[in-house]
């Protein structure tokens, strides 16, 4: 019943409601629930909806790398080059084991008053990369992110190697 269900939706805590039971079954990738915004009558999400669009056509592929052991104003300074908010760290065989973002910087070596000439990348990045896969929707983008409290999220091939990285600005672009 549509009425019903509008007046349930104007309650803030039946719309959470939805999207904490949206969120657990994130695979079936249908939320099928009406939002009433003012003035703008009935949207009906579905899966022509941006949120249901595949990560590989979102994610950033070039991805620029360090050593676990690389000094952190070595890749401060790599970051600042480049123009970027992060870099994937890999240990000796390549392997990506963490990442380190500008945000590590500011808390983690700046607030913490640490050397940055003498301190490791290891020591400062956020381990391990939470990843998605390339055919997960940006939605499970966005749960990841929401979940884990973080802002860039890894894409992982079908080889389960790591191919790309999303960030919150290549979704609202």
């Amino acid at each position: 019943n549509i009425p019903d269900l509008e007046k349930r939706l104007k309650s803030h805590y039946f719309f959470r409601h939805r999207l904490t039971v949206a969120r657990k079954r994130v695979k079936l990738f249908k939320i099928n629930f009406y939002l009433r915004a003012p003035g703008s009558g009935d949207c009906r999400m579905s899966d022509e909806s941006t949120f249901f669009l595949p990560v590989k056509d979102h994610c950033h592929r070039g991805l620029i790398t360090c050593h676990i052991e690389d000094r952190v104003l070595d890749a401060a300074v790599l970051i600042r080059a480049k123009s970027i908010s992060s870099l994937i760290a890999c240990d000796n065989k390549g392997i990506p084991v963490g990442i380190m973002t500008d945000r590590d910087l500011r808390n983690k070596v700046i607030a913490g008053q640490l050397a940055p000439e003498q301190t490791l990348v290891r020591e400062v990045m956020t381990a391990p990369v939470i990843a998605v896969r390339e055919e997960d929707s940006l939605f499970e983008v966005l749960y990841q992110m929401s979940r884990h409290r973080i802002h860039r999220v890894g894409v992982i091939d079908h080889h389960q190697q790591l191919v790309g990285i999303i960030n919150e600005s290549d979704i609202i672009r």
